[in-house]
């Protein structure tokens, strides 16, 4: 099963992450999304990201203000890892989730 992270880089998301398990999921200002912002330019219902195997996909739920990939509009695009997407003032850093690495203990500690 694949897990996406969102890493919010401004707006109103700060530097909040959020990791998505479960899909399709929607971002917006309603309680419904699964993502909520509290963004007053983000629809009820902005966006909704996808995934198909590995790859991620947004689809523009909303018309206008519109969803953004690397600055640029889309209504459906492929998110390729560390892709920028933007919905109302909030920018993410969007990429599949890799659970962090195992801390190795240092044999010369271990030896004493």
């Amino acid at each position: 099963m694949m897990r996406v992270e969102l890493i919010g880089q401004n707006g109103t998301t700060g530097s909040r992450r959020f990791l998505v398990e479960k899909f399709p999921v929607t971002i917006g200002s309603s309680r419904e999304a699964g993502v909520q912002l509290t963004d007053p330019e983000v629809s009820p219902i902005h966006c909704q990201i996808e995934v198909d195997g590995t790859d991620i996909f947004v689809r523009d739920l909303c018309g206008r203000p519109g969803t953004f990939v690397e600055d640029k509009p889309v209504s459906f695009a492929k998110l390729e890892p560390g892709a920028r997407l933007r919905v109302g003032q909030s920018t993410f850093i969007v990429r599949p989730w890799e659970p962090p690495a195992p801390v190795k203990p240092d044999l010369a500690l271990a030896l004493r």
